[in-house]
């Protein structure tokens, strides 16, 4: 039950190197949510980061000294969903979500995401809308290949963007699931929707416009990433085979 002292939602940030934009990120976002009818905390988790990255969360916190900010600072580097799970324990509220913190999807969603959740969805996703670029098509055809395997092993065909950094959902919903997770990099996102399908919680897709940084240094290398990410998830496949093919089931009798 929340308390009076409790913030209407937690937003937790992952942050790994983002001395470049981490400021100016964190400047929109509350700039953002100071202007909804919500009560927010932020919970800022650096994965060790080798830049300024922890330097510029302490003045983040000095510099916005009146809002509801905690920083967790990993001892060691533990993967993107590491550092997302760390957050997601430690916050205050019912209704958690976590975004990308380059912002490559606009905070604007995040008033509308969790209206949602408190009108009853289980878990509302950000599904990424974007133009494709040229000099973005090999990994946008990997992404979408990707995508193609993920709804037809896991049977969430009704998804369109099962990796999208842009979740909101009940905290007391996804403790269990987070626990089942053994994955704690990217294909952490995969293994969360996954058992979030085994475990009956339904879905609630948001159109979100995406816009890519062209000058932003990426740490995904799209071949050796790719790879990683079919045999983790064919891995998962057969670990869980009876398990989805349960939930598939009851879905169809649903039906």
């Amino acid at each position: 039950m929340k308390s009076k002292s409790d913030p209407d939602f937690s937003l937790v940030l992952a942050c790994y190197n983002e001395e470049a934009h981490l400021e100016n990120s964190i400047d929109e976002i509350i700039n953002t949510l100071d202007l909804s009818i919500y009560s927010y905390e932020l919970v800022l988790v650096d994965d060790k980061s080798t830049d300024d990255t922890r330097k510029i969360i302490k003045k983040i916190e000095n510099k916005y000294n009146n809002h509801a900010i905690t920083s967790i600072f990993h001892q060691k580097n533990t993967g993107r969903g590491g550092a997302v799970t760390t957050g997601i324990k430690k916050t205050r509220a019912d209704i958690v979500g976590y975004i990308d913190v380059d912002l490559e999807v606009k905070p604007l969603y995040i008033p509308y995401c969790v209206k949602k959740v408190e009108d009853g969805e289980d878990m509302v996703i950000g599904m990424r809308v974007y133009k494709i670029q040229i000099n973005g098509f090999f990994r946008y055809l990997t992404h979408w290949v990707y995508l193609q395997l993920v709804r037809l092993l896991i049977g969430v065909k009704f998804l369109q963007d099962t990796e999208t950094g842009y979740k909101f959902f009940r905290k007391k919903k996804v403790l269990p699931i987070l626990n089942k997770c053994r994955n704690k990099h990217w294909f952490w996102s995969t293994e969360f929707v996954a058992y979030s399908f085994i475990h009956g919680l339904n879905f609630y897709q948001v159109p979100c416009l995406y816009i890519r940084n062209q000058h932003k240094k990426t740490t995904v290398k799209v071949v050796r990433d790719s790879w990683q990410y079919f045999i983790s998830l064919v891995k998962f496949y057969f670990r869980e085979k009876e398990a989805l093919r349960k939930r598939r089931r009851e879905i169809k009798k649903q039906s």
